[in-house]
Formats: C-alpha cells, sequence, structure tokens
C-alpha cells in the first residue's frame, strides 16, 4: 500500500542558491498539489542553505548562537518564499508542537526556529511527532557519499546505510552552517526513534518515483 503521509526537508540550496529556483520551486509545487489531490498529505520544512551561509560567513564576530540565529531566518525566508508558489495555503509550523497531526490540513510548512540544530532536526522531529517513520532530504547531492563528492572525484555513493555508520562519517558536533545531508543533532534522534531517511536530489522526477512507492536514486538511512 502506498504511504499517504511525508515529510520532506527541503534543503535551501535547491531553493536558492546563485539565483532563486524558480523552475523547480514551479515544478516541485505542482507535483505537491496533484498528490494532494489524490489524498497525500505533507510537512514540509525549508532550510537555509547557501543564504544562511552566506550570512553566517559574513558575521565573523558572530557568537555561534548568533550565526544559528541568522541561518534560522534564512529557513524563515525561504519558508515564506515556498509559501508563496502554494499561493500561501500550508499552514505555517514555525514551533514544534504546534501541530502533531494533519487533522483537516493536508499542506504544512515550516522552518527553523531553535538555535543548536539544523531544519534537519526540525523534520526528523516533525516526523517522530507525527507518527511517520520516513522523512524525505532533498538537496544537491542525490546520495550520501563516502566523502564530500564535490571536492573528492574518489567519493563513492552510498545507497543504503545504517544510522550507526552514517553518524560515524560525519563529524560529531553541530555547528551553524554545517553541510552534510543530516545534522549530527538530527542522525541521533532519528536512530533513537527509528525513523528512516531518505536523501534525494533536486530532481523532480526521482522525486516523484520516490513519493509513488517506485524504485529511485538515492540514498536509505535506517
Amino acid at each position: 500500500m502506498q504511504e499517504r503521509d511525508f515529510v520532506i526537508s527541503l534543503g535551501g540550496s535547491v531553493i536558492a542558491s546563485d539565483k532563486l529556483e524558480v523552475s523547480f520551486l514551479e515544478g516541485f509545487s505542482r507535483i505537491i498539489f496533484s498528490e494532494i489531490r489524490i489524498g497525500k498529505r505533507f510537512v514540509i520544512i525549508t532550510g537555509g542553505g547557501k543564504t544562511a551561509r552566506n550570512y553566517q560567513e559574513a558575521a565573523v564576530k558572530a557568537s555561534h548562537k548568533e550565526k544559528d540565529w541568522l541561518g534560522i531566518k534564512a529557513t524563515e525566508l525561504n519558508c515564506l518564499l515556498l509559501r508563496a508558489f502554494f499561493n500561501n495555503s500550508g499552514e505555517a509550523y514555525d514551533k514544534r508542537f504546534k501541530f502533531k497531526r494533519f487533522e483537516k490540513k493536508s499542506l504544512i510548512i515550516g522552518h527553523g526556529w531553535k538555535p543548536g540544530w539544523s531544519t534537519d532536526f526540525v523534520s526528523i522531529a516533525a516526523a517522530f511527532d507525527f507518527g511517520i517513520k520516513k522523512v524525505m532530504n532533498i538537496g544537491r547531492s542525490p546520495y550520501v557519499y563516502t566523502s564530500d563528492f564535490e571536492k573528492d572525484p574518489s567519493a563513492k555513493p552510498i545507497k543504503k546505510i545504517s544510522w550507526d555508520e552514517y553518524i560515524k562519517i560525519i563529524p560529531r558536533e553541530w555547528r551553524p552552517g554545517m553541510n552534510v545531508p543530516i545534522d549530527p543533532v538530527a542522525a541521533r534522534f532519528a536512530k533513537k526513534h527509528s525513523i528512516q531517511a531518505i536523501v534525494i536530489s533536486n530532481d523532480l522526477k526521482n522525486f516523484k518515483k520516490a513519493i509513488n512507492g517506485e524504485e529511485f536514486e538515492g540514498t536509505s538511512i535506517s
């Protein structure tokens, strides 16, 4: 049986990189609307991506907490942009436990709200609160790799990995602007609560396969 409920962690890098990714956002919103029409429901959490990192890198004298707040505000800006592509129809999710079930809502769109972790944690915590056992993480990277695939030509894609093994290959501590598929705070929470993460790129055809239970390109972490 196909899944009905989804949590999507939408990386800020697929919302805005060197420019706003309008074509992607238009296509993404069309797919979500079409899936809602056949009864599916979505929680979508926006990341800060390059916008957040640009601000954090500029704020050289800021504390970690202050840099976290810059990142949080970037996620909020990206959330407002995404909601505009949904004609502001998505319910705003701006703090944990604001919603714990869909009730009559089919679309909930949120962002970061507290220093100490990325929106990966917000997404996985939302999945736990809603009783959903899987989070789909959409970013620039089509897989989890053995090393940084943008810098290391020998990096190899990983199609399936346990949380224990994943935690070994990422930094142990969270820092503002960290660029990994799932941050360490979120990874430990997901492991504790047996929540699966699916890491895929911003290829919309592949995304549609993933939400329809078809074979897709990406990494499963569980």
